[in-house]
């Protein structure tokens, strides 16, 4: 039992570690980037949207592959049922807002490549909380 215990936290020290690796490299990115304009901070905000959008994804996958999930999800896996429809439904909505967004934006500051990112890496954070919540939740026992 104890070894099994240290296992689960050395493989959650590890997902934290790494997490914060990317995390500082994103906060790299944008140090010397804000050194050079809106354009090379877009670069850095798109590739951080594109490492938080896969960990939504394998948000995703988890519910779809939780057999808790199944009766609500209409079966099994990622690629079928509601899981992959809420997917596809977020994604397709976050893609339409930022290019509505970015237009509003046309007479205030930033390019429209900064604030396009600016407004996916921000709804990418957002839903993976979101998202994230849920599986917690479902780990997780009440006090």
């Amino acid at each position: 039992m104890n070894k099994l215990w240290l296992v689960g936290v050395a493989g959650v020290m590890c997902l934290a570690i790494s997490e914060a690796k990317a995390a500082s490299k994103y906060e790299y990115c944008m140090r010397d980037a804000s050194k050079v304009g809106d354009n090379a901070i877009a670069e850095c905000m798109a590739e951080e949207a594109k490492r938080v959008d896969a960990l939504i994804y394998k948000q995703y996958e988890k519910i779809a592959a939780d057999p808790d999930f199944q009766s609500w999800n209409n079966g099994t896996g990622m690629f079928r049922g509601k899981a992959k429809d809420l997917y596809e439904t977020w994604y397709k909505f976050r893609s339409e807002y930022c290019s509505l967004f970015t237009l509003s934006m046309k007479n205030y500051v930033g390019t429209d490549a900064y604030n396009t990112q600016r407004c996916l890496l921000d709804f990418a954070q957002q839903h993976y909380n979101y998202i994230k919540a849920i599986t917690d939740n479902k780990d997780s026992t009440p006090d």
